[in-house]
């Protein structure tokens, strides 16, 4: 289920719907008879018409507002912080292997987030959570770099817990848990972008474990994009970003993996 999960992804990805939808359609118009050569001139018409959409209406933005704005970073934290749990998701673990150093993508946030976070409360457990997510391929997982990358600026001891074998957000939050235990009445920090921390959170929750969200990685500034900014890739991106976190949050609302279908905050109402 998880490689089909991935191969799903690739074929349903919006800027790859698009481009099979200008390709096929460029060649059936090309090549194919009237009736087909119909289909592909339909084909390659409405490719055209959702670009010239995306570059008018900021649709993508939009989505990734909703999801980014759902869990507002805390105002302020308890006095007591047990535990720390950063997501992983940060690495080019290929290219880290290929080369020797350290590669990161986009949510590299969440690493750095990590490291203040443990030099604030240098008391506090640390878990990072994260196996190899690439499928078929023999890199190193996450944590295992996370654990190379923190103990290079002098973070390691007892108190850092690295959880090596996960390969999603259910799985990180069921297996940090069984990892660490955590009690009732702590206080423990969850940092992970703030696109996916509605996901991340209905994960937590649903094996019992209330966390503090601690959003990071922003990519939208609260607003969306202003009308006609010619930006369509950057629109497919967000689009593609958030198609993501939607169809991950209905799977995981019908495997029952979360208890909502988009978690909101305990203290507010949800919309």
């Amino acid at each position: 289920m998880y490689l089909l999960s991935k191969l799903v992804w690739v074929l349903i990805k919006p800027f790859n719907v698009f481009l099979l939808a200008l390709i096929t359609g460029a060649a059936l118009s090309a090549w194919a008879r009237a009736g087909l050569r119909r289909v592909g001139q339909w084909l390659v018409g409405l490719a055209l018409a959702v670009f010239v959409v995306l570059n008018l209406v900021p649709l993508g933005s939009w989505a990734v507002v909703k999801l980014e704005m759902r869990f507002p970073p805390p105002q302020s934290l308890p006095d007591r912080i047990d535990g720390i749990i950063v997501l992983g998701g940060v690495f080019q673990a290929s290219l880290t292997q290929v080369h020797g150093t350290i590669s990161l993508n986009a949510a590299a946030d969440r690493l750095w987030a990590g490291l203040e976070l443990a030099r604030r409360y240098p008391l506090a457990k640390f878990v990072f959570t994260g196996g190899n997510g690439l499928p078929l391929t023999d890199v190193p997982g996450e944590a295992e770099l996370a654990r190379r990358a923190y103990r290079e600026v002098g973070l390691e001891g007892p108190r850092m817990i690295f959880e090596t074998t996960s390969r999603n957000t259910r799985e990180n939050a069921a297996f940090s848990r069984k990892l660490v235990q955590p009690q009732e009445t702590e206080n423990w920090l969850l940092v992970t972008s703030a696109a996916h921390m509605p996901r991340a959170v209905g994960s937590f929750r649903a094996v019992d474990w209330q966390v503090i969200p601690y959003p990071v990685d922003y990519t939208t500034g609260g607003t969306t994009d202003p009308i006609v900014d010619f930006s369509g890739i950057r629109q497919f991106g967000r689009l593609g970003q958030a198609l993501r976190e939607g169809a991950g949050l209905a799977y995981y609302y019908y495997r029952g993996w979360t208890e909502e279908l988009f978690p909101a905050p305990k203290n507010r109402s949800t919309p």
